[in-house]
């Protein structure tokens, strides 16, 4: 399962041209509601990222990720697609697709991702799905951790663009996470893989990167 730019956005109802549960499992997804582990919103005057609804203690959006999002992020550049598109022209950059999909556990025992629809994104992106969830699980924080350094070649210092959908909070989740693992050149680009086409600029079809 896909949540693309195609459903009405938070408070409007999401509607596609499908069965009930591909809406009911898309606005799960992007609610936060199929996330575990969720900690407590936390309130600090000091810091404008807790003037936000639905943030917890360790900084990151948990729920309701479909919605409006901030004009920055704080360890990150925010990028416009005129950047965007400069930057994947002169091949400055890792492209990395965050969108959320289905999890679950294949014939072998070992984690699989469920594409139910086709995604298209920027050529050349890598889509590690669910990483900028609110918060992961050991096993998660390895595999995206694992697929930075493999991206990279391990350089912390080799710039990566992450993206997901218009208001969509999990690419800038998915900043902080990579700034607290140590990665120093972080583009946002908060129009996404819709606001791309928008645009006019060439997509291509997605996969997302085997969780084995």
């Amino acid at each position: 399962m896909v949540c693309n730019s195609r459903h009405h956005r938070e408070g409007k109802g999401w509607r596609r041209s499908g069965t009930v549960p591909a809406l009911v499992v898309c606005g799960l997804l992007l609610s936060g509601l199929l996330i575990p582990g969720v900690a407590a919103t936390v309130d600090d005057a000091d810091d404008p990222i807790w003037h936000h609804p639905h943030i917890n203690a360790e900084g990151y959006r948990y729920a309701r990720y479909r919605a409006a999002t901030p004009d920055s992020v704080p360890e990150g550049e925010t990028v416009d697609t005129g950047r965007a598109q400069a930057l994947w022209a002169a091949g400055e950059v890792v492209a990395i697709d965050v969108m959320p999909v289905l999890e679950r556990k294949g014939p072998d025992g070992k984690p699989e991702w469920v594409v139910l629809e086709e995604r298209r994104h920027i050529p050349g992106s890598i889509w590690l799905p669910n990483v900028g969830a609110g918060r992961l699980s050991p096993e998660m924080e390895a595999w995206f951790a694992d697929a930075l350094a493999e991206l990279t070649a391990g350089d912390s210092n080799q710039p990566l663009l992450f993206y997901c959908i218009t208001d969509c909070w999990m690419a800038w989740n998915a900043v902080r996470r990579a700034a607290a693992l140590g990665y120093t050149s972080l583009y946002w680009y908060p129009p996404g893989a819709d606001g791309w086409q928008r645009a006019g600029l060439p997509t291509e079809p997605a996969q997302p990167k085997p969780r084995h």
